[in-house]
Parts: C-alpha cells; structure tokens; sequence
C-alpha cells in the first residue's frame, strides 16, 4: 500500500551523508505501519537492510551498551554474519524506546559514521523522550511522524488511481462530475467504517468483509488497551480504560475531566488524558485566540477538544456500521457528525508537512448572549483559514461569519457533502469542498 511518507523517505535518502541527512527518527502510535512502511521502502532502495526489534532482541539491546560506534557495528556484523556496506544498506533500529541506549547512539552515527543511513522507529517513543536521565541527541537527529491512513492512500488502495488522479488535477472552474462526487461520496462512508489502520485496510482488501474488519478493530482497541499495563506505575489502569472508552463518544465537544468521571481528581485524569497522548492514541485539539500566527502562540491549553487515533476505530467504538451509513445523504445524522469531524481532524494532522508535530487548533466565543464555535482553524502561509465541518447538504454557517467579522478575515471553508462552489460576498469569500478533499484542503487553498 503507497503511503504519502515515501516520498520523505526517498528525499531523505538523497541528502548529502554528514552535511544534511541526519539519522531519521520516525514517531506514531502503534500499528499505523511505520515497520512495515521502513522495511518495504528499505528493500527497495538499499543493498540490504538490517533491521533490529529491540522489543523482541536482548541481545540487541546488550550491543548497544557499548559506547564506540563501531565496536557497535562490529558486534552486528558477527551477530547477522555479513559485512555491513556503509554506503548502501539501511540499519533500521525498530521499537527503539525499548532501549533508550540506542536513541543515545545516533549522535554519534551521525559524528563517526555519517555515510550510514539510520531509520529508528518507536510506538511509545514520547514516554522515554520526556525523561532526562539520558542524553538526547538533540540537532544530530531528524524526526517524522506517521498516522493512519488518509482518505487518499485508501482510494489508492482501492485501485482508484484515476479518481486521486483526477482530485489532485481538479482546479476550481474545472467540471466535477456527479459520478465523481457520488462515488466519492460512497467510499467515504466506507473509510468512515473502515477507517485507516493499514491492517484493516488490508483486510477489507483481502476479504471485503467488513465483518472480517470489525474483528481486526476489536483486536486493535484491545491491544491498545493491553498496552495500559505498562502505564500502570503512573495511573491505575481503570482510569486510563474508562478514559480510553468515553473519549471516542465526546468527539466534537470540548474535553471536561468532570463529564469523564465526576468520582475523580481533574488532577489524576489530566495524568491518563497526558499518557494516552504520549501514546498518540489522542490528539488534543487547542483552542487558539487566532489573531496572529504561529496559531500555537495564542493557544489556550486550559481548553481543548479530543480527537481519537483513526474514524474507523471510532465507528468501531462507538458500534457504528456500515448500515448505520449506507443509505444516508447527511452524515451529520450520524453521532450528530462527530465521525465527520474526527475525520476531516485526521486528515488535516496528515496534510502538515512529515517533519511538523500534529498539532490542531479551534476557536470559541463563550458568552450566555452570542458562543459560537468554529471546528478547525489552520494556518496557510500567512494566513488563518476557518474551517467548518457540515456533514450534511446545508448548515448554518453563524460561527464562521462571526469568526471572520471578528478577526478581519476575507476567506472562510466549509466542508459538507455538495461537490466545490465559491461564495463570494462584499465582505468575505466562502470556499466550499466536499468532506472527501480535507486532505486536499491546503492544495486547493
């Protein structure tokens, strides 16, 4: 399956050794493909590719207490029985946060031994990032994140080429088919289903059965859920499950402790909230005052929504399926659109550049008189861009008028389920895209 980081990996590869191309440390939760995302790109542009488990190795774990780079390199040639060719196989250290020796080690790949491409990759990274009892090798290492599959990469694991061909190509002016648009539409109730966890993708491919999929989600959340254990010395395991439970259910609003669990400390479950976003199942969406950029200066992090790891996972969640879907125009009808929202979230996190931390933003105006809400607001370039979720064919717009009013702001987006149009007023334009181009969103603007 093509996944939109190989292009990163491809102009990695490329960078000068020593000067520009630092050891890569690729960051995301747990089964969104980076093992098998590095190792497939691996093969196919180097020699060979050593790749270590850290979790599964003790041995691997032990080499990489020595200090010197290549006493390291010696110990691997022995273990693997084959010369290690610096300028054309890739070492790939997998699961790396199990053995923070190694995370230390980069550096000095990238001093001693530039000519050697080095791939590391964590589902649990952040948990030993945020300790200081090692040495980070801070500005001698490049770091990407991958999430789960967007819209784009499963139409192309559909085999529809030709529909991504024709949404990268499209131009505002250009025809857009209603054959396009309904067929859009009909996969994106699938996605919404299936979502982007490169196992469930690869199962409906397989087998079609979205009761086949549905499995492979419950055995997804349950692992999830199993990984809790190794949190248990910080919170208690319960706590982090019923969080874990309620959050896919408050997709939309904002995230108050209290509605979580009235029985708890605000305290103890900022703790769960905390790890379950270290393990990058969550995504805090921050509410910014969005009146300059970077959006993140003007951040509020008293105040914040919840978007969850993938929709698919949600639907699962919540028991959502693909009856609940099929026959519907408006997908608002749909958990009063909370999986449209977790959607066009998922997509705009994938639409940054790889090399940028997932970060979302919102705004509100809470006053008894005159609250409004706008879902998303992103930078493009210099500018601050509204983006408004409407999952059905019409909607309100009162939020994002008043956003624009407020703020001085002449472009606003919505995304429903109609095909493109333009608005344009004396004071504002409104660009208007169906749900399926969130990840075209930026490209479009």
């Amino acid at each position: 399956m093509k996944r939109t980081l190989l292009d990163f990996l491809t102009q990695w590869k490329l960078k000068s050794p020593g000067k520009r191309r630092k050891p890569l440390v690729l960051r995301g939760a747990r089964q969104v493909g980076k093992t098998t995302l590095v190792e497939e790109w691996g093969r196919a542009n180097f020699k060979n590719v050593i790749s270590i488990n850290f979790e599964k190795s003790a041995e691997m774990r032990k080499i990489f207490r020595e200090s010197e780079i290549p006493s390291i390199l010696m110990l691997l040639e022995a273990h693997f029985k084959k010369k290690i060719d610096l300028d054309h196989d890739l070492l790939f250290l997998d699961e790396v946060q199990a053995c923070p020796n190694a995370l230390e080690r980069l550096r000095y790949f990238y001093e001693d031994m530039p000519q050697l491409a080095v791939i590391a990759t964590g589902s649990l990274l952040d948990f030993i990032l945020r300790k200081h009892d090692f040495s980070m090798p801070v500005g001698r290492v490049e770091f990407a994140y991958l999430g789960p599959m967007t819209y784009r990469e499963f139409l192309l694991a559909q085999g529809e080429e030709r529909i991504v061909d024709f949404l990268d190509q499209w131009e505002e002016g250009k025809p857009f088919p209603v054959t396009i648009h309904d067929k859009c539409m009909g996969l994106l109730k699938k996605f919404f289903i299936i979502g982007g966890m490169p196992e469930a993708v690869l199962s409906w491919q397989q087998s079609g059965s979205l009761l086949e999929v549905q499995k492979i989600q419950q055995s997804l959340l349950s692992a999830f859920e199993a990984d809790f254990g190794k949190y248990a010395k910080v919170v208690q395991v319960d706590r982090l499950q019923k969080m874990f439970a309620t959050l896919p259910q408050k997709i939309g609003g904002k995230t108050v402790f209290a509605k979580i669990n009235p029985h708890e400390s605000s305290r103890d479950l900022s703790a769960a909230y905390e790890l379950l976003k270290l393990a990058r199942v969550i995504t805090p969406i921050y509410h910014s005052s969005c009146n300059g950029v970077p959006l993140k200066s003007e951040a509020d992090f008293k105040f914040f929504k919840t978007l969850f790891l993938d929709v698919g996972m949600v639907s699962r969640a919540l028991k959502v399926d693909f009856a609940d879907v099929a026959h519907l125009d408006d997908l608002s009808l749909v958990n009063q659109g909370m999986l449209s929202e977790q959607f066009v979230g998922q997509e705009l996190l994938a639409s940054l550049a790889p090399f940028e931390p997932p970060e979302l933003f919102y705004w509100a105006r809470e006053q008894r008189s005159s609250s409004a809400e706008v879902d998303y607001v992103i930078q493009h370039g210099s500018q601050i861009v509204p983006v408004e979720v409407k999952s059905g064919k019409t909607g309100r717009l009162r939020s994002l008028q008043l956003f624009l009013r407020e703020k001085k702001k002449s472009l606003g987006v919505r995304l429903n389920s109609e095909p493109p149009s333009r608005l344009k007023t004396p004071d504002f334009e409104l660009v208007s895209l169906p749900l399926y181009m969130a990840g075209w969103l930026k490209q479009k603007l």
